[in-house]
């Protein structure tokens, strides 16, 4: 009777031990790193291509999106609001696509003078928006 109550310990012992290592546990431990991932902000860079942009000449506005120092293709949203300093008017652009996480628009403005651009990022339930002066000669 006392060898039953054993093995059956043994047996219970065994039982729970395996249970540890059900792959169940590493999937909910994968799903609590990328949540953890997901508090990590997301960084955006504006750059000017080139820096000091000349009217009736085309140029590159760009936002690189990155995340815990990764490129970021799959933003839910990216608008670049544009606007002349002095000028109530803005002009709102949306971007569809990225590539190695850059966002970006070809513009051309016909009038000298500093501008502004801010980029609207909507990504990984996360909003950021970047401010950028630069000058049209």
């Amino acid at each position: 009777m006392q060898l039953k109550s054993k093995l059956v310990l043994f047996l219970s012992s065994i039982l729970v031990l395996t249970a540890c290592g059900n792959p169940k546990h590493h999937t909910h431990q994968q799903s609590t790193n990328e949540s953890e991932n997901s508090l990590v902000p997301v960084q955006v860079k504006i750059n000017i291509d080139p820096y000091q942009p000349k009217t009736n000449k085309p140029f590159i506005i760009q936002a690189k999106v990155t995340q815990n120092g990764h490129a970021l293709n799959d933003a839910d949203d990216v608008q670049f609001e544009i606007w002349k300093d002095g000028n109530r008017k803005h002009k709102k652009v949306k971007v569809e696509k990225a590539k190695k996480g850059v966002y970006s628009i070809q513009s051309t403005y016909s009038k000298a003078g500093n501008y502004h651009v801010i980029s609207h990022v909507t990504a990984r339930d996360m909003h950021t928006m970047p401010q950028k002066q630069f000058t049209i000669k």
